[in-house]
């Protein structure tokens, strides 16, 4: 009842003019497995990606730090799931606050923790995608399995559930202006972060120099033989520790407050830090009589000082008897020397005092002392703390001010996916280019001039590379406002109409111009006309996410020769037709479909022992087919392209 009161909320925050559908109705879900550790071969030489949930950090998935091979998938409960298909994570321990999903950027398989959904016709994947992740806080309350070891998404509950959908043109639109506003958000997100990671290099620039090097610009230096202090100021001596620090080894006083130390605060009441830190520590029950007694201003060696430095006593009390408690002597400034021991520099160099990992240390008052440290006089001390109290407190307020504003960056974000998923923000104002349809031969100019614009000035530019370019931008990457009728020609999938119709459209718009320069048809190069190149924008509008993807395909293909894009396209069309016929060919039935079901020609341009190579160029690029676009037909006329 508790999940079917949090499905009418979320309902009734949704667009009210939306149908109401239930998942399972619109979608299906498809699941993964692992396969088998124990055959190494499954894993060594794998090409196909393994997704699991360690690898959802991103909206789209094409890399993943586990590969398989052809066998393993086979030889397990895992399958392949299609390039666009929404994946989610459904069994992990970031569900407790994270419902992490993606869209295959190529074909994958998944491990047993994940899913994906095959959706139907009037579900646009993309839409599906951004609704999960609007509605994600929701979502985790309503499908969650109750009585699980591990957090987990209960699929019958979420296939069961039901959401509220507008038309398939809506649901583009939104997912476009998210693409969109999403990715500027991004960019400031990612650009406020850099800043961020710059100012907190520069902190630590400015103690490490302050502490080593002094403040004064025109002091002399000295050569000290200590690797990690290398020049100091002539006047500076270096000393043992031991001149500057002595250990104490007073046990705890009666009425002694617990004490913490911690690297974000120093040496603070235990009571305080659980206050700052909003959670209880766990009290050691042992050796409570052997604590030690420190005082303000002391410093404490703690098991973690060999990655975060010594730290400084602001309270007295007592510590754990596990730690070093060490008293200044008179020549010792606490704020300049609380900077020293906690500077990445002197760090470095206290690591390698011992090996901690592998002889199971605790950093101790032997290993301090054997790291040799500056001395200077007291005034001098003060003033260059002086200096870097000033210096970082400017940068730790520009790192508060800048962190601030990624957190309303990235909530804002959040907000803007949540209402549009709702249906609560009209964009129809704010995508043109989604709003309406643009004809079929404008879609081929601008398609063809981004072909053309990107390849290089040669004759690999020429038309058997366009059009075949133009027949993978549609059967590949679903550009289908193409619109091709694609024979299966001697030179590879064909479709006249849509290449001469291109050409013409591409010289009235002031692009290019198709030459022919031997008169026989076999070698049409392009020449840029007045406003070549100018067509960016609308490409931009016309594919908006695809543009990039466009991009990617054509730089793939740039450097093949004519033979090899010929070579490339024709498999290309024989797999994807036959994967359209409902079969799953393997290399051997594809290369005997190019030899013996295409076009006549065929048998005499290649030989079975060529086509592998660029079966392999294909999968080592991911060109691979979907069985989607456009299916090519047979032609009864053989004819040189």
């Amino acid at each position: 009842m508790m999940n079917a009161h949090l499905e009418e909320g979320r309902l009734a925050r949704a667009n009210s003019d939306w149908p109401i559908v239930r998942l399972r109705h619109v979608a299906r879900l498809i699941g993964g497995g692992t396969p088998s550790k124990g055959n190494a071969e499954f894993w060594t030489a794998g090409n196909i990606p393994w997704v699991s949930p360690k690898d959802m950090k991103s909206r789209v998935i094409t890399e993943t730090e586990d590969y398989i091979t052809e066998d393993a998938v086979d030889g397990s409960a895992t399958s392949f799931v299609p390039e666009g298909s929404p994946l989610m994570v459904v069994r992990s321990g970031i569900l407790r606050h994270t419902l992490p999903v993606a869209l295959a950027g190529r074909r994958v398989t998944l491990n047993q923790d994940m899913k994906a959904f095959r959706l139907s016709s009037g579900i646009d994947a993309s839409f599906l995608v951004w609704w999960l992740e609007g509605q994600s806080s929701d979502l985790l309350l309503e499908w969650r399995q109750f009585g699980a070891t591990v957090e987990s998404i209960d699929t019958r509950a979420m296939m069961s559930g039901r959401i509220a959908v507008p038309d398939l043109h809506t649901q583009k639109a939104i997912a476009a202006y998210l693409d969109r506003e999403t990715a500027r958000i991004n960019l400031l997100i990612a650009k406020r972060s850099r800043f961020v990671a710059l100012l907190r290099e520069m902190r630590i620039a400015v103690v490490s120099r302050a502490v080593t090097r002094g403040i004064n610009p025109r002091v002399e230096f000295k050569d000290t033989g200590v690797d990690w202090l290398d020049k100091i100021p002539a006047h500076w001596q270096v000393v043992p520790p031991t001149a500057l620090f002595t250990e104490s080894k007073e046990r705890a006083r009666d009425g002694d407050q617990l004490l913490s130390a911690t690297q974000k605060y120093g040496v603070i009441p235990l009571a305080e830090f659980e206050e700052l830190e909003q959670r209880q520590v766990t009290l050691a029950v042992t050796n409570l009589e052997m604590r030690k007694h420190a005082e303000v201003g002391d410093f404490v060696i703690s098991m973690r000082s060999m990655d975060g430095g010594l730290e400084r006593a602001h309270a007295s009390g007592c510590v754990r008897s596990s730690y070093s408690v060490l008293k200044a002597r008179p020549s010792v400034e606490g704020r300049f020397f609380t900077y020293l021991l906690k500077s990445s520099l002197y760090i470095q160099a206290l690591r390698q005092t011992a090996n901690f990992i592998r002889d199971g240390q605790d950093m101790n008052f032997g290993h301090f002392r054997k790291v040799r440290l500056p001395m200077l006089d007291l005034e001098e001390q003060r003033a260059i703390a002086d200096h870097i109290d000033a210096k970082i407190t400017r940068i730790d307020a520009l790192v508060t001010k800048t962190e601030r504003s990624i957190a309303l960056l990235r909530e804002h974000r959040a907000a803007l996916i949540t209402a549009a998923v709702n249906g609560q923000l009209d964009i129809r104002d704010e995508l043109p280019a989604v709003a309406t349809k643009p004809d079929r031969a404008r879609w081929r100019v601008i398609v063809g001039a981004e072909i053309i614009h990107l390849l290089p000035e040669n004759p690999k530019r020429a038309r058997v590379k366009v059009h075949k370019l133009t027949y993978l931008a549609e059967a590949h990457l679903g550009i289908n406002g193409l619109q091709g009728n694609y024979l299966r020609e001697a030179a590879g999938p064909l479709d006249n109409t849509l290449r001469e119709e291109t050409e013409r459209g591409l010289e009235a718009a002031g692009y290019y111009r198709a030459n022919q320069t031997d008169g026989t048809g076999t070698a049409v190069t392009y020449t840029r006309l007045a406003k070549a190149g100018q067509h960016k924008a609308e490409l931009n509008a016309l594919l908006g996410p695809k543009a990039d993807d466009l991009r990617k395909l054509i730089t793939n293909l740039a450097d093949l020769d004519r033979r090899a894009t010929e070579a490339v396209t024709t498999l290309y069309a024989v797999w994807n037709d036959a994967l359209m016929d409902g079969q799953t060919p393997d290399d051997a039935a594809i290369i005997h479909g190019v030899l013996n079901d295409w076009h006549t020609e065929k048998g005499d341009k290649f030989t079975a022992a060529d086509l592998p190579t660029w079966l392999g160029w294909m999968k080592r690029h991911n060109l691979i087919p979907r069985g989607q676009g456009p299916k090519t037909k047979p032609t009864m006329t053989p004819r040189l392209f």
